[in-house]
């Protein structure tokens, strides 16, 4: 296909898309009921607000959270089992406690999951083929498991409100929430997800959980009432809630601020600026993986090196499955459970010199004689091991040096997304959110660190704030998004977008190796590979506009146009072969008549959490909504 603008000013002769005000947004409509859900990497909470038009001010928002299991408890670990017939058994703290109790004989059938969403974020090739391993060994579809939690979470919350005035799940939108580092195949992964769960379709209904082995994901059919699903960014969620505790302390001098997300497995930087009420994001949202989990990542890999098997590939390396499932779980109670409880208690600063960690019986089994020899071995007060082996004694400088290079990394990220912004001189604050946002050393510490790195040369601090539950932040942020989406004005581009198209080849300009002849005239050459830019990164968007383009078919009887999308994330992008141009998607439409006088507008809407792209062939005059596949495994 070819670019068919007139008005050239991308420095590679290709027009860029033009600016055109939205004609419909759905997402701009109120529902009834909304959900959201903040699917954590550790954790999960659900927040509602079932009668939407019995809150007409959104600013005076205050969501209910939900329980999530038979304790009553608003926050639950985002963990699953299923027993050896695919059935869910539960999730949270029920699924881990059922699982712990399971017999060695009969725990190899069931199939237990944690931390399923950290495989999205290690995978940036990621898609419905990906596969995830289960305690018992066994391998399983990524998407199937994720679907799976969507769809026992909206058991469970229809069934908690269905006496609270709830009619109907029809009525409902859903929101689930995604870090604002995940690229678009995580974002289109958790959407189908949400999809197979039925948040979208009452009549669909999810079957019993099974095998990978010899299957192939398909894509789905079709997107029933896509609408009734959006995904909201994190940080993004935690600045509007941050924004609703700035307005309801009348605060005037808090124009500029971080809201710095410290998750289970993500930190996400969103810098927002607050203008006339409203919120505009003033730099595309920031982050790394470096959450709460990576300091347990640390203990297990000093745990390891301290038995002398690092990573555990010897004890885990077992022939007998069950026995292999066993340890591997006893390592992951020892490291998620008895080192979790001692990170908390010395994350809250309290006053304890040693933090004591307890084996599991297993463990002991294996490990107490050496244990015991270590105990005898050791002349240090950083580390010490009870005499029967049961038990690991930290110091309180072991316990620093276990969340040293966590803070570091987290530190240099903020200091460095400040520098690059340019935005030292004019942030007012710094909220600190998310569960291990809570954590107050690690505030304390990041807070001393950023204000040691910009005093000297700006001879002032930034005050840090870090609201009450700080880890049910971005739940009720992500409701007041759904509520009212006009609360956020602009966002800066994340990335720079294009399509691929072909221009007239330009002797001295364009790639020789580029040129290829024309179809229907011999004499014209074009040049392929051109990379079509919509908008680049860092670039400011409106949210009530989308990007609008035309493009003609390079040949009189060409029948369809494939549009293949790309991103960058530097500017003036000359060809889609380009180094750090990645494809993101690929679709065919089928085009009318003949001849090259046939235009095909393409609308490139960016202003929400994910891309849509509505194409119009004009002859026809059919216009239709298509949705890209960020997940087709031909990338």
């Amino acid at each position: 296909m070819a670019s068919n603008s007139k008005k050239v000013i991308c420095e590679n002769g290709c027009a860029k898309a033009t600016r055109v005000a939205k004609k419909f947004d759905p997402f701009r409509s109120t529902p009834k009921s909304i959900v959201t859900i903040d699917f954590g990497t550790t954790h999960c909470s659900v927040s509602s607000l079932l009668d939407v038009n019995a809150c007409p001010d959104p600013s005076v928002l205050d969501p209910v959270l939900l329980n999530l299991d038979t304790k009553c408890r608003k926050r639950v670990p985002s963990c699953i089992l299923f027993d050896k017939f695919g059935d869910r058994k539960g999730i949270g703290y029920e699924a881990r406690e059922e699982y712990a109790t399971l017999g060695m004989r009969v725990r190899p059938a069931y199939a237990f999951f944690e931390h399923v969403k950290k495989e999205i974020q290690r995978k940036e090739d990621v898609d419905r083929n990906h596969k995830i391993q289960a305690m018992n060994g066994k391998q399983y579809f990524l998407i199937d498991v994720i679907a799976h939690i969507l769809c026992h979470l909206k058991e469970m919350i229809l069934e908690e409100i269905k006496d609270d005035g709830f009619h109907s799940i029809e009525d409902v939108d859903w929101v689930v929430t995604v870090p604002a580092i995940w690229k678009a195949r995580g974002k289109r992964m958790m959407r189908e997800a949400g999809y197979m769960a039925g948040l979208c379709d009452p009549h669909v209904k999810m079957g019993n959980l099974e095998e990978a082995t010899g299957r192939v994901q398909p894509p789905p059919k079709e997107e029933s009432n896509p609408e009734k699903l959006s995904l909201a960014l994190e940080p993004e969620s935690a600045a509007i809630w941050c924004k609703k505790k700035i307005d309801t302390a009348q605060r005037n001098d808090v124009e500029t601020y971080l809201v710095v997300d410290c998750g289970g497995g993500t930190v996400d930087i969103a810098t927002h600026g607050i203008s006339n009420g409203h919120v505009q994001e003033l730099a595309p949202s920031a982050g790394n993986m470096s959450g709460g989990t990576t300091i347990n990542e640390t203990f297990r890999h000093f745990l390891s090196c301290f038995i002398g098997d690092p990573g555990f590939t010897r004890y885990f390396s077992v022939p007998d499955p069950v026995k292999r499932s066993k340890r591997v779980s006893d390592i992951n109670k020892i490291v998620y459970t008895a080192f979790e409880e001692q990170k908390i208690i010395f994350g809250n600063q309290e006053r304890k010199d040693s933090f004591v960690v307890e084996f599991t019986y297993a463990f002991i089994q294996d490990f107490g004689k050496l244990m015991e020899g270590k105990a005898e071995s050791l002349n240090h007060t950083n580390v010490q091991i009870e005499e029967d082996g049961s038990k690991m004694r930290l110091s309180r400088s072991k316990m620093v040096e276990f969340f040293k290079p966590t803070i570091d990394d987290i530190s240099k990220l903020i200091c460095d997304h400040i520098r690059a912004k340019g935005l030292a001189p004019t942030l007012d604050k710094i909220f600190w959110i998310g569960g291990f946002g809570g954590c107050r050393y690690l505030r304390s510490q990041l807070q001393e660190a950023i204000n040691n790195q910009f005093h000297t040369e700006l001879k002032r601090e930034y005050a840090c704030s870090c609201p009450t539950e700080p880890q049910l932040a971005i739940v009720k942020g992500a409701l007041a998004f759904r509520c009212d989406p006009s609360v956020i004005q602009k966002r800066k581009a994340d990335a720079t977008y294009g399509i691929a198209c072909s221009m007239p080849f330009v002797k001295g300009k364009h790639r020789p190796d580029y040129s290829v002849d024309d179809e229907d005239n011999r004499s014209k050459k074009w040049c392929k590979n051109i990379f079509s830019t919509f908008i680049e990164r860092d670039e400011s968007i409106c949210t009530n506009e989308v990007f609008v383009t035309n493009y003609v078919p390079l040949s009189k009887s060409q029948k369809t146009m494939t549009l293949t999308f790309y991103s960058a994330l530097h500017p003036n992008v000359w060809y889609t072969t380009d180094r750090g141009v990645n494809q993101l998607a690929k679709m065919v439409v089928n085009i009318a008549g003949y001849g090259r006088d046939r235009d095909v507008e393409v609308v490139f809407d960016v202003t929400h959490t994910e891309i849509q792209v509505c194409v119009r062939d004009k002859l026809s005059q059919n216009e239709y909504k298509i949705v890209i596949d960020f997940l087709f495994s031909e990338l």
